[in-house]
């Protein structure tokens, strides 16, 4: 789908030394509606998270600091924080939407993530057998009609001849089957 909205970007260096679960909740609350999901993206592993309010439900990775992650996306369907490893250092960038008619141009679709069903015993895991992929969610999602996917929002200008020129996207949402909200 495409359209135009309201969307605003804040950039900034993370500052070492802070807590990064407390960065994370704190954005959550006041910038994203205090409800978001995590993608963490960390050397060995890629795995999702959630914040609820005040709550990081990280499905107790042990290592959740900063020298194991390479990048982090969290998002509701407001906005997104992207925070990602830069040499020795990171950065982010902070990205709120309202869904109001303004003059930033963006690009939805909807991509069906890898797996087939859901691991009978766990009830938030969707696995693939054949590929070996699991994916967990910190959610029971054993209900959910399969398959899972999720929206990107794409954003996107056109340079001085015309061309489209993307230049960021975000995760707004996952979502079932059948359109209806899991996360986001």
């Amino acid at each position: 789908m495409i359209k135009k909205i309201k969307s605003y970007e804040t950039k900034d260096n993370y500052e070492k030394g802070k807590d990064i679960k407390q960065f994370l909740i704190e954005n959550s609350r006041e910038k994203l509606g205090g409800v978001c999901l995590l993608i963490v993206y960390k050397y060995n592993r890629v795995y999702i998270a959630s914040i609820n309010d005040s709550e990081l439900n990280f499905l107790g990775d042990p290592e959740f600091t900063l020298e194991y992650i390479t990048e982090i996306r969290m998002f509701s369907s407001s906005g997104e924080l992207h925070l990602w490893k830069y040499g020795s250092d990171f950065k982010w960038r902070l990205r709120i939407d309202e869904e109001t008619e303004g003059d930033t141009n963006v690009y939805e679709e909807t991509h069906i993530m890898w797996g087939t069903e859901v691991e009978s015993e766990k009830k938030n895991e969707l696995i693939e057998e054949y590929r070996g992929i699991k994916i967990r969610f910190p959610l029971d999602i054993n209900e959910e009609p399969l398959p899972i996917k999720y929206k990107v929002r794409n954003y996107y200008n056109f340079d001085e001849d015309g061309m489209i020129k993307f230049y960021d996207a975000r995760l707004v949402q996952v979502l079932n089957n059948k359109g209806g909200v899991i996360l986001g």
